[in-house]
């Protein structure tokens, strides 16, 4: 059932308490009122931020439309074009202060931004203060010597066909959507979260999903068998449908709407109906499939809600469930080097911070099949990550598959390293429950943010 719709409404509030199916615990979710309306006048005391919100706009091939707080851009755009929410080249809103920290939503995995530009004599064209396309905390820099701040809604020139739905937030105040959830996801279904990731929940007492393609499913030692998936699924773990066969979004264009269509049902019905997978109602798309019409309009006639790739947003009440977003923690750089940045923990605990102060719920993806994410590294005697004096980690194997040697010449002990998403993700779970954010499955964090 479709819960939520983006669609030009009145903005309103609405509490609403859902019960999570595992545990029996209320979880509330909160869809925000903004803090936008349509001049700097009478409605809002001084100093409150305030952004125009009603206005229709063509220019350079976009469109702009605007009306209570949500704003639908579309078109292919000709060149980089904007529509102006607030200030301008030649005067600053007098909200944006210097050293005031502003608080940022725009929930939004598209060409469109929301863009701080300043104007001085030194810089006639501006200068980016911030481009923002999902939630973040802005400290105002010193504006002295600047002459006018615009904000703005922008698309960027070359980026191809845009038609999406917007709700820019600026708040002087934090935006708060409700209990701090985090869902874990696993892609794939390899073989290693039957090996490792099963025994570090069971440890842990919390669940992290697996999201499998159906006819990935026992075809090699690499992927878990049904008796793998549903051993798993009946020791409490979360399985999800992670599309029939992985296709990619070129794949996809060599399909029709009805092989989509079809194909999806097959991997639904693989998993609900033979194996008896009830938690497979919800699709983690593959690749950046998530992206294109076509697929968001397949999965919207069979499945509850569907989750992404990357995106780096907290989802929330007023998010589209077939467009939910997932921060990516196995390639948090994506630089591709074996460094202590690609596993970086300092990251994940920057994504627990965003979700503990905002509230909302927050995905994240890994893959156990990443090599590097998996590989065996040192450890320090309390399983903590060890790393060189450059800050790399130190693999148990060379680039080659050869067992690293220690000083002496013999091999490292097993015992002495471990594969490096498992200290990482028991520490990070530890840090989001001291944070106070509840590892919660996707059907949880569904439940509590969109069954009505």
């Amino acid at each position: 059932m479709k819960k939520i719709i983006y669609a030009f409404c009145t903005v309103f509030a609405v509490i609403c308490m859902a019960a999570c199916t595992n545990n029996n615990e209320n979880y509330e979710s909160t869809k925000v009122t903004p803090r936008i309306i349509l001049t700097e006048a009478e409605t809002e005391p001084a100093g409150k931020p305030v952004l125009s919100e009603n206005q229709t706009k063509f220019t350079n091939g976009i469109t702009y439309e605007g009306k209570n707080g949500y704003w639908h851009i579309y078109g292919t755009p000709e060149k980089t074009c904007f529509v102006t929410l607030a200030g301008g080249t030649s005067v600053i809103p007098e909200w944006f202060e210097s050293g005031k920290k502003l608080y940022i939503s725009l929930n939004t995995d598209t060409a469109a931004k929301l863009v701080f530009r300043a104007f001085s004599d030194e810089a006639p064209d501006g200068v980016t203060l911030l481009s923002a396309q999902g939630s973040t905390v802005f400290e105002v820099p010193d504006m002295r010597g600047y002459r006018g701040l615009a904000i703005r809604l922008q698309v960027t020139g070359g980026s191809g066909e845009i038609d999406t739905v917007v709700h820019p937030i600026i708040s002087d105040e934090p935006i708060y959507y409700g209990t701090p959830m985090l869902t874990i996801i696993d892609d794939d279904g390899d073989i290693h979260y039957l090996k490792d990731i099963l025994p570090l929940c069971q440890e842990m007492n919390v669940n992290i999903a697996s999201a499998v393609t159906t006819t990935r499913v026992g075809s090699s030692d690499r992927w878990m068998s049904w008796e793998d998936i549903k051993n798993c699924y009946n020791q409490g773990m979360e399985i999800l449908c992670h599309t029939y066969s992985h296709p990619t979004p070129s794949e996809l264009d060599d399909m029709s709407d009805e092989e989509i269509i079809e194909r999806l049902n097959t991997a639904f019905t693989t998993l609900m109906e033979k194996n008896g997978i009830k938690t497979g109602d919800i699709i983690v798309y593959s690749s950046s499939t998530g992206y294109t019409e076509r697929m968001r309009k397949a999965a919207e006639q069979i499945f509850k809600a569907g989750i992404v790739i990357g995106g780096n947003t907290v989802n929330t009440a007023d998010s589209n469930p077939y467009n939910l977003k997932r921060y990516r923690i196995d390639f948090a750089t994506g630089d591709g080097d074996q460094s202590k940045e690609d596993y970086c923990l300092e990251d994940m605990k920057a994504y627990i911070d965003t979700v503990s102060d905002s509230g909302g719920w927050e995905i994240w993806m890994f893959h156990t099949s990443n090599t590097k994410w998996r590989q065996l590294v040192e450890v320090n005697a309390d399983g903590s990550i060890a790393y060189d004096s450059e800050g790399n980690v130190i693999p148990l194997c060379d680039d080659n598959g050869e067992p690293v040697l220690d000083e002496d010449g013999s091999q490292y002990e097993l015992t002495v390293g471990h594969i490096v998403y498992v200290p990482m993700l028991k520490t990070a779970i530890n840090y989001a429950q001291e944070k106070g954010v509840k590892i919660v499955t996707a059907e949880e964090g569904f439940s509590a943010y969109f069954d009505e």
